[in-house]
């Protein structure tokens, strides 16, 4: 009796385990719960959240996406990319994809591709934040909830918009975010110079960036604004700003 009671509370423990991740694509920067991912632009590639959803199993696994809450806005300036479909609207409290059998199924130890991502393109009323509450959540044969979920916040604060993103475009480079806490990650299209400026005009951290995706650490830095100077190897530099929480 006593073995049958040990693997019972074993399988229940395995159920419990987290099933899957979320990831940003090009990136290993991991979307824990209740994470706030923000934004300062809209439209274009920088206002994108791009996921990967990770199968941790060896089993295949259905994943869908809940609409939560949506805040200062309606929900109809976005585009959402899920499940092979794009949509130009959302729904609050609706799960997509809305027929259960287009669901899609996530392959053992594999992902759902490149392809899927958020994008809000609602500038609001341009003091207050656009937010989406998204739910990932895996889901059985008849669309029931099983599993771990992962609930995060997509939020666009017009209040962080930097003057300079127009510059970065034309150096073909790319800010997940400019409100960062333990990473800041960037995708630049050829070899980067990059040197952080606090406000008072000292030069606090340099490091230099690859063609691709770049995640680098500024767990060293205070809280703070910060200044960033891009210069590439034909001298070409462009300018932003960033917040370290």
């Amino acid at each position: 009796m006593r073995k049958i009671i040990v693997i019972f509370l074993f399988l229940i423990a395995l159920n419990l385990q987290a099933q899957f991740t979320i990831t940003k694509v090009g990136t290993n920067t991991q979307v824990n719960n209740n994470d706030v991912l923000t934004y300062n632009s809209i439209g274009g590639n920088a206002a994108e959240f791009k996921f990967n959803i990770n199968n941790t199993t060896t089993s295949d696994i259905k994943v869908k996406i809940r609409i939560m809450r949506i805040i200062n806005t309606n929900g109809t300036l976005l585009q959402f990319c899920f499940a092979g479909s794009c949509l130009t609207g959302v729904t609050e409290g609706i799960a997509y994809p809305t027929v259960n059998s287009y669901t899609p199924i996530i392959p053992t130890m594999g992902n759902n591709g490149n392809f899927d991502h958020f994008r809000n393109d609602d500038p609001g009323i341009g003091t207050s934040t656009v937010e989406y509450v998204l739910k990932f959540y895996q889901v059985d044969n008849s669309g029931n909830e099983i599993g771990n979920s992962i609930t995060c916040t997509y939020r666009y604060d017009p209040l962080l918009a930097t003057v300079g993103f127009n510059s970065l475009d034309k150096l073909g480079v790319q800010l997940s975010s400019t409100l960062v806490e333990n990473k800041l990650d960037i995708i630049s299209k050829e070899p980067i110079q990059l040197f952080f400026y606090n406000i008072t005009g000292k030069k606090v951290k340099n490091t230099h960036l690859i063609s691709g995706a770049n995640s680098i650490e500024v767990n060293n830095l205070v809280s703070g604004i910060y200044l960033l100077n891009f210069i590439n190897e034909k001298g070409n530099k462009a300018t932003a700003k960033i917040i370290k929480k």
